[in-house]
């Protein structure tokens, strides 16, 4: 296991062209243990996937393209998230427990930071 509860990389507009699905120009994308998956974005640290959104991070939705309704696919996130995460490196639920146990699982920052 890393010494880090996550990976991360910068992903910029122009490595997606039209497929960019932000409304800001570059995003910090972080995958916590394989599973807690999210963007940082103007300074916010937002969810990118339920899990991470069940951890308390805010919704992605003020950062995420689109209009008329119809919403930018995250498909090439996800797919950046796919190559960041080095899949034969395997988080059992064991590790996972004990990352949150230890207090080494993401949460979003409090109002008072």
């Amino acid at each position: 296991m890393s010494d880090s509860p996550y990976k991360e990389a910068v992903l910029e507009r122009e490595q997606f062209g039209d497929a960019w699905p932000f409304t800001q120009p570059r995003a910090i994308l972080r995958c916590y243990c394989g599973v807690w998956l999210t963007a940082i974005l103007d300074g916010c640290e937002c969810a990118i996937n339920g899990t991470a959104l069940s951890r308390g991070f805010p919704p992605i939705d003020p950062f995420w393209a689109g209009g008329h309704g119809i919403r930018k696919s995250m498909s090439p996130v996800f797919d950046a998230a796919m190559r960041l995460v080095n899949f034969s490196t395997h988080w059992s639920a064991m590790d996972i427990a004990m990352l949150v146990k230890n207090g080494h699982a993401p949460t979003p920052p409090s109002d008072d930071e």
